[in-house]
Formats: structure tokens, sequence, C-alpha cells
């Protein structure tokens, strides 16, 4: 018997070929996920896969929880069906796989230059928050700009200008500019 802890979601999904679970954290938001795949000579090839770009700092986090998880799971799976499967590498989603959201770049109202990156998540729970840090990594590692998410407004009854929304920052870099 294997019980997932209560912060984890997994949500199964059929695939062509086979099988995949997708761990989901209650703040983390997408782990990772479990490839169970039938190949040419009749055996099931377990995969596992941490979301991420390998250079993002939280893709380490991510596997932490993900692969203790998949490892038990997939010795479970190994006891039950014998030498029918084939190991378990561990490996981070190639980082040519990337996701766009809608963005804005803040300008300097004096020089015109960048001075921040806006992220826009469509749900304002920490999971979305942290699921589009992921899928955007790319972007604000690259511009290397100070980057914020910003969740859609919460409708307090007042006045839309005034409407609070969750933000979280997730890139701070130091930039400078001549006078």
């Amino acid at each position: 018997m294997f019980n997932l802890p209560p912060e984890i979601k997994l949500i199964k999904k059929q695939l062509p070929y086979g099988f995949v679970y997708e761990f989901h954290h209650n703040s983390m938001g997408q782990l990772g996920r479990l490839v169970l795949e039938d190949d040419a000579i009749g055996q099931c090839r377990i995969t596992s896969e941490v979301s991420g770009d390998p250079d993002d700092p939280m893709t380490a986090k991510r596997l932490k929880i993900l692969e203790p998880l998949t490892k038990k799971i997939s010795d479970i799976m190994s006891h039950q069906c014998g030498d029918g499967l084939k190991g378990v590498p561990m490996f981070s989603r190639s980082p040519d796989q990337k996701e766009t959201l809608p963005i804005k770049i803040d300008q300097c109202e004096k020089c015109d230059k960048p001075i921040a990156l806006i992220i826009f998540a469509e749900k304002d729970d920490l999971a979305e928050l942290e699921n589009c840090a992921r899928k955007m990594y790319h972007k604000y590692s690259k511009d290397n700009l100070p980057t914020y998410i910003i969740g859609p407004m919460i409708d307090d009854g007042g006045p839309e200008e005034n409407m609070p929304a969750k933000i979280m920052r997730v890139w701070c870099a130091l930039i400078s500019y001549p006078d």
C-alpha cells in the first residue's frame, strides 16, 4: 500500500503508447510526471520527468519531492510485475519545450529602457503562480530584469483601480543605467 502525501495530487492520462501520471503540489505547482510506455519487445518502460528548466533552482526543489515518490511507485510496480519493467531514470524536460504567457515589460519614464518584466497568471493560487514561473524561466532568466508574476484582480467590491492581486517576485536583477 502506498499513499501520496496530502499536498500532492496525481492525475492519470492515457497516451497512445501508455499512461502518464502527473504529480502536482499544492503550493509548488506541477512537479513532474511518471510515464509508462510499451516498447517493441513487450516490456513496460518507466521514465520519470521533473518539470522545469535544468538551470532553474526550483527544478532541484521539485526533484527532491518527486524522486522518492516515483522511486517508491516504480519499486512497487517492479515487485508486482517482475522483469517486465525497465528502470526509472530521472531527467529534466528539455528546455526546448518553452511556453509563453502574457507579459508586459515596464519601461523607465526617463530613459525608456526596460526596468521590469511582469507575467500575468490566469489564477491567483500559489501553485498557479509557481507554474507560471516554471513556464517562463527561459524568458526572465535571459532578459535578467526584475520579474513579477501577477494573478488576476480580486474583486473586493471597490473600484477596479484599487482591486488587490496576488504578486510573486521570481527574479531579482541588478540593473543600472548611466545618467
